[in-house]
């Protein structure tokens, strides 16, 4: 069960660890890169896990959930889909 918030089953935190200098990691990537993160997940699932983890939300650029595609990974309908919203962004940037 990976579609539409159900990955975790009821108790989303019981599997959900922060690791050791992730954040830290993330906060260090963004300076020179963008960061995206493309899940299996809801938004919703997306956002108690970030939350969960104390990841801040804003440190990705883009989240691409289940919410916006159709075909869950192994499918690369999310990595195609985060392509062209950071190419519609970057055309949006240079005007």
């Amino acid at each position: 069960r990976t579609r539409k918030g159900f990955y975790f089953g009821k108790e989303p935190s019981k599997y959900i660890r922060q690791i050791p200098y992730a954040y830290a990691t993330l906060k260090r990537l963004k300076k020179n890169y963008k960061l995206a993160l493309v899940s299996n997940c809801s938004r919703r699932t997306i956002e108690h896990a970030l939350k969960t983890a104390k990841i801040k939300e804003h440190i990705f650029d883009y989240i691409i959930s289940t919410d916006l595609i159709h075909k869950p990974k192994p499918s690369p309908e999310g990595i195609l889909f985060l392509a062209k919203k950071a190419k519609q962004k970057k055309r949006s940037e240079v005007k």
